[in-house]
């Protein structure tokens, strides 16, 4: 319960008990977010053991919404607070537990009670991000960097970003004697993600890829001040997100900026052809590893594509032949994860229906129902 999280039997079983619908039932569970993520993004910005209340909306009778439990959603729409994620006296996480009870589990001091609610302008940059996000999860996608971004497109480029920042002051504060640090990827408490961190993450990928490229370079020099050992991984984590087709725009942006590094003379020249030369092959071919790296995909997913030779290619790899996806087939593959957001496997249909998995694929045979 306190996770919000339930396999699909479990919610079935819920909805005849509760008799309502199944589908509500799963839309209403983090389920619907996980699968909408995708498995590592669903791990990353899914709060699965803890979660979060805005203090006027307890006052009366105890309101809680889904989205309350995703990392990047921080602010109470209604009443333009910011939402709080543990005891304000004793600083314990808070659960569904505490919230069920309105009291903190750990000291019982009363949830509504709460001196100086933190009320956001919508001038802020935090609700101009949390704006962004709220509507992407309401399937109205933002034009960012000339292209329309699904929430799985933002909150690749989000994670990735975040090597960037990572240890970097705060690019949005108002006082420069008020510069906190970004941190997100070692910030956890017992398994889950500092929220206040996580928040503070991605108001700055906003306020990063807006007037771009301008506060692009501004981070990239930042960046470019981290010492030498802990710069190198976090540039090659980052440089993933450039395999992809979606962000041209980035890619032209941060070749350009370690071009002008390479010019004044900052970066040798050894690195700065290998620059030029990045990801030569990987442009046109994908392995597996980048497929799952790129879109999220599971084991199954990959093997599922690899299955389809017709959409694959033979490469010579240092005098050994291996199977890659060229860049023709992205499409279909983007094709595969829309589609595969709509359906559900054998299992989820037999609890869905109430009929053994083997009267599924007689009504599969029969062609009742399409497997793909």
């Amino acid at each position: 319960l306190n996770s919000n999280s339930f396999p699909i039997s479990s919610i079935n079983e819920l909805s005849k008990l509760t008799l309502y619908d199944y589908k509500e039932l799963y839309n209403i569970s983090l389920n619907y977010y996980e699968k909408q993520l995708g498995m590592h993004l669903g791990n990353l910005l899914v709060c699965k053991n803890r979660t979060k209340y805005c203090p006027l909306c307890i006052n009366d009778t105890i309101k809680h919404k889904t989205e309350w439990n995703l990392h990047f959603v921080n602010i109470c729409d209604e009443h333009h607070l910011k939402l709080i994620d543990s005891c304000i006296q004793c600083h314990y996480p808070m659960t569904i537990s505490s919230l069920i009870k309105s009291e903190c589990i750990n000291c019982g001091y009363r949830l509504d009670i709460c001196s100086e609610p933190d009320t956001i302008l919508e001038s802020d940059v935090l609700y101009k991000s949390h704006l962004v996000m709220r509507n992407m999860l309401h399937g109205k996608n933002p034009f960012i960097l000339n292209s329309y971004l699904s929430i799985h497109d933002y909150m690749e480029l989000a994670t990735k970003s975040f090597y960037l920042l990572e240890g970097l002051s705060d690019f949005t504060a108002s006082n420069t004697n008020d510069h906190q640090v970004i941190y997100t990827l070692a910030s956890t408490l017992n398994g889950e993600r500092n929220n206040k961190n996580m928040s503070l993450a991605f108001t700055n990928v906003y306020w990063m890829y807006n007037y771009f490229p301008n506060n692009f370079f501004k981070v990239l020099d930042a960046f470019y001040q981290k010492p030498f050992n802990v710069r190198k991984y976090q540039k090659k984590q980052f440089e993933k997100l450039l395999l992809s087709h979606k962000f041209p725009l980035i890619k032209l942006a941060y070749e350009e900026f370690w071009e002008m590094q390479g010019r004044k003379g900052n970066i040798h020249s050894i690195a700065l052809k290998k620059l030029r030369n990045m990801n030569k092959d990987k442009k046109i071919n994908f392995t597996k590893k980048e497929l799952t790296e790129l879109y999220g995909l599971t084991r199954n997913d990959v093997k599922v594509i690899w299955n389809n030779k017709r959409m694959l290619r033979i490469v010579n790899r240092g005098g050994k032949e291996r199977e890659v996806l060229p860049k023709e087939s992205l499409k279909e593959i983007e094709k595969y994860i829309e589609d595969k957001n709509y359906l559900i496997n054998l299992k989820e249909t037999a609890h869905l229906l109430g009929l053994p998995i083997e009267t599924i694929n007689i009504l599969v045979k029969l062609g009742y129902l399409n497997k793909k």
